[in-house]
């Protein structure tokens, strides 16, 4: 468990920053110079190899976390900056962060077995042209959207365009009457949705 410090009961949203891969598969940005991930820690990433291993991480859960590293500029639960498909994320749970949930900047992360809930802002955010692949992700989300799906940034049309795939995934707002989105595509972002509940959400699509 990565948490903060302090007790069970006194344990609030944005105790601490939270978990930050960077790997060397590709985004739609260029890379030179190289993008620097988001939150203020200025770690470069992104690169040409679509089979990145960036490592493991597995039966892992991130509460509590989501401090502003700069002024603005809060950091997600999980974020994947330009993180490959040979990487092994399975077994995630993000809960009570005060940014959102997790987030891919470009990438072909593979994301199996997830749970996102409670989070401040987005359950589930990609951008920069992500291609990955994400199955059984369960979200409760009374924050924002539970899913904000972005094609591109710098342009925001470009190539490759974002089109990952996402399969069984259950997706429950806090209600209809807090009007939030289900999900929001736009900036040239695609995709798929195979499988899937959506629920309770105040807005569809």
């Amino acid at each position: 468990v990565f948490t903060s410090g302090k007790p069970i009961g006194q344990r609030t949203p944005g105790d601490w920053g939270g978990i930050v891969m960077l790997g060397k598969a590709p985004t739609n940005r260029p890379l030179d110079p190289a993008p620097t991930v988001e939150g203020g820690v200025g770690r470069k990433y992104g690169g040409t190899d679509p089979n990145d291993d960036s490592g493991i991480l597995r039966f892992v859960r991130i509460e509590f976390a989501g401090i502003a590293a700069a002024p603005g500029s809060e950091i997600n639960g999980l974020t994947l900056g330009g993180v490959g498909s040979a990487t092994s994320i399975h077994h995630i749970e993000v809960i009570a962060n005060s940014d959102d949930g997790i987030e891919c900047f470009g990438g072909t992360a593979r994301i199996r077995n997830a749970v996102i809930t409670n989070v401040g802002d987005d359950a589930f955010d990609y951008d920069e042209g992500y291609r990955g692949y994400v199955q059984y992700l369960l979200i409760y989300q009374p924050g924002d959207r539970g899913g904000e799906h972005d094609g591109g940034t710098k342009p925001e049309d470009g190539i490759p365009y974002a089109t990952p795939t996402f399969a069984n995934i259950t997706s429950i707002g806090k209600g209809v009457s807090e009007g939030k989105r289900t999900l929001t595509f736009r900036d040239n972002a695609g995709g798929f949705y195979w499988n899937s509940l959506f629920t309770e959400w105040g807005k569809g699509i």
